[in-house]
């Protein structure tokens, strides 16, 4: 294995994720929460979870996410999940990343962030680390090309 991708699996805190992971699976209720542009990802949560029969809502506004928490009384079976996708969340852009990980100093987003506290905003260090930050991910679907295309071809989207 790589030495990155090694260091990187060592910065997981895997007991943070296995709870987290055994919370979900063992749910039989689950209150996902987005708003904004996340209210839809959240909507598509609710009707997967709802097809491996795990009961699931996902309130559209804040004000009807907070009675549905308190209504439904989550207790110990159920679990709320916040859902952030549609740019920056605190919670998926700092939260989630410095509780999975052991050292927050590994966490991009707050290292990209960074750049921006200083007495002068340093645009051009931002882009290039954010450009930094992509090319794991350009070069998989690199790597992955061919199947990503095959897969869109037999869905039928061109």
């Amino acid at each position: 294995m790589n030495a990155a991708v090694v260091e990187g699996m060592c910065t997981v805190d895997t007991g943070a994720l296995t709870r987290a992971a055994d919370l979900l699976t063992s749910a039989r209720r689950l209150l996902l929460v987005g708003n904004g542009g996340s209210a839809f990802v959240a909507q598509a949560a609710v009707l997967r979870s709802v097809s491996i029969g795990c009961p699931a809502d996902a309130p559209a506004d804040a004000v009807t996410q907070q009675i549905t928490a308190r209504l439904l009384g989550l207790g110990p079976e159920g679990v709320c999940v916040p859902i952030g996708s549609s740019g920056a969340s605190a919670w998926t852009d700092y939260f989630w990343p410095a509780l999975v990980l052991q050292r927050t100093d590994l966490v991009l987003q707050i290292g990209v962030r960074s750049f921006l506290f200083a007495e002068d905003e340093n645009w051009g260090a931002v882009m290039a680390d954010s450009g930094l930050a992509c090319l794991p991910i350009f070069a998989l679907y690199l790597l992955l090309q061919r199947q990503v295309l095959d897969a869109f071809v037999r869905s039928g989207l061109r």
